[in-house]
């Protein structure tokens, strides 16, 4: 009975004993690379034919995962650097466009300044014509020694410095702005 119970021993409890350590090391440290020694050729061997073989697949799908993760970390940086550089030259696109906006912006507050100036010219110069000529017209009717001479030579000197300052007004509204002559 002893010599029964060590081939038993030897033949199925010590091979599935050796199978089941084999499985508890693999499920704690997850090292699929690990075999169980086959001595025999029967049940039990089929049996750690089989568990091998399982544990061989495992391995190689556990390293072809390994290397799709770094391949797909290797794809992620890749693609983090893309959306980066995208990032930045869309940033530079918006400042772009934002201070091309504020030029235009300026620029068209610069033609409404240029188009008032302009039409404020151009009233006030039909309002001088009469102050700038006719006191042209009245000095040559009066006589040198009229007492009216000197105060409309005043008229005359306001309007024409009045005049001026229009056409500084008028020079100011077509710098660069086009304005609508009336």
């Amino acid at each position: 009975a002893m010599m029964v119970c060590a081939k038993l021993n030897d033949s199925i409890l010590e091979p599935v004993t050796r199978m089941a350590k084999t499985m508890q090391h693999v499920s704690m440290t997850r090292e699929y690379d690990l075999t169980v020694e086959k001595r025999h050729n029967d049940e039990i061997g089929v049996l750690i034919d089989g568990f091998n073989t399982m544990l061989a697949q495992i391995n190689k799908h556990d390293e072809e995962l390994s290397i799709y993760r770094d391949h797909l970390e290797d794809l992620v940086a890749t693609r983090t650097n893309e959306l980066k550089a995208a990032n930045e030259q869309l940033l530079h696109e918006i400042v772009e466009r934002q201070d091309a906006q504020k030029r235009l912006v300026h620029a068209q507050k610069m033609e409404a300044i240029g188009t008032l100036a302009g039409g404020v010219a151009h009233d006030l110069n039909n309002i001088l014509s009469g102050v700038v000529t006719y006191p042209d017209l009245l000095l040559h009717t009066l006589a040198e020694d009229s007492p009216m001479r000197r105060p409309i030579e005043t008229i005359r000197t306001s309007g024409r410095k009045a005049a001026a300052i229009v056409q500084d007004l008028l020079t100011l509204a077509r710098r660069g702005v086009p304005v609508e002559e009336k």
